[in-house]
């Protein structure tokens, strides 16, 4: 049966840390002297979940002659361009299992970056969960009981209170509504990211913008470092480790910053000025870029700069978090305040 025969309709994104866990564990078993084939069979009692469907496929693909990137890419598995660019080259000489443990390690970074940036933003979301939660069983529920009882009894509401509850109100009957416009919103920015035109525009502006826009130069310049250097450690040429390090940028305005720098080497000039000219990575990256290259360890120097990166993108979310994390609790805590201001004018009101 060859791999056209087999269903790969559908296709799976795994995440980082599964794509990482797969590929050391393929790395291992290759290394310890196993043919591909027997490595591969033993992978598939051994791999995570989101693995086991792709391993028949895998296989196929190897039995075709297609290489183990060349099958990794049809098994049904959605794998970033930078792993199949590191096998390709392991595939044509420079080592399959050093390839393999290059993108698992890829793979190993990346995870960490999501989760640290995940952890950073616990806290305010779970501040903003609660405080929402708190806020909306008090002006939904107590509030209004307060108010039914203060009435029955012939009082009339103090004019703190009535004012929250008028805007308790006013936010239950727009909050559909509101909801409905939020959905709207984002289908509408959903398809305006599968223009590339629009897509670019967007992100241009995205990085404009403080503090964000420097996060997101921080992180794609570590993801493009780190890959880069990745390929050319294993084999790749500068140029075609370029395309496929393009991909990890995840930014179309970054991304067409690179691919216009491939344009100028093509001229003459080299990556640092390139780099630099279309400002395509950071500062810092450049200048490391630029002793690599005078230096001839340019693949050292790229993971230099993709470590202070991604350094510099989860220092610069953490301060963006520790700014936040204040004013949202200041915030809430008036809101509070005044609600439990209202709650008490409407107990004294109903006092004797």
């Amino acid at each position: 049966m060859t791999i056209s025969q087999l269903d790969v309709d559908q296709t799976v994104k795994p995440s980082d840390e599964d794509l990482a866990i797969g590929l050391r564990i393929i790395a291992d078993l290759v290394e310890s002297g196993l043919p591909l084939g027997s490595a591969l069979r033993t992978f598939g009692s051994v791999a995570p979940r989101v693995w086991r469907p792709a391993v028949p496929r895998i296989e196929a693909g190897i039995r075709e002659g297609k290489g183990l990137a060349g099958a990794l890419r049809d098994c049904g598995l959605v794998l970033p361009g930078i792993v199949i660019g590191l096998l390709q080259t392991g595939d044509a000489g420079s080592g399959l299992s050093a390839a393999l443990r290059r993108a698992a390690e890829f793979s190993e970074a990346a995870a960490e970056t999501r989760a640290s940036i995940r952890a950073a933003l616990a806290y305010p979301a779970v501040v903003v969960t609660v405080g929402l939660a708190a806020l909306g069983m008090m002006t939904g529920i107590v509030m209004p009981r307060f108010a039914a009882t203060l009435e029955g009894v012939g009082g009339t509401l103090p004019p703190l209170t009535a004012a929250v509850l008028s805007a308790a109100a006013v936010l239950r009957v727009g909050a559909l509504p509101a909801s409905l416009v939020l959905v709207g919103v984002a289908l509408l920015l959903q398809r305006a990211m599968s223009d590339s035109s629009t897509r670019r525009t967007i992100e241009r502006n995205l990085l404009a913008v403080p503090l964000l826009g420097r996060v997101r130069e921080a992180s794609a310049t570590a993801r493009f470092a780190s890959a880069l250097g990745a390929l050319l450690e294993s084999g790749a040429t500068l140029r075609s480790a370029l395309r496929d390090a393009q991909s990890t940028l995840g930014d179309s305005e970054l991304q067409a910053r690179v691919e216009e720098s491939r344009r100028r080497m093509d001229a003459g000039d080299k990556l640092a000025v390139a780099l630099e000219q279309t400002g395509a990575l950071s500062e810092v990256a450049v200048r490391l870029v630029a002793a690599g290259e005078e230096s001839g360890r340019l693949p050292r120097m790229l993971e230099f700069a993709a470590k202070l990166e991604r350094a510099r993108a989860e220092r610069l979310t953490r301060t963006t978090v520790r700014l936040i994390e204040p004013l949202l609790i200041v915030g809430l805590a008036l809101v509070v305040a005044v609600v439990a201001a209202a709650m008490l004018q409407a107990v004294y009101a109903v006092r004797p």
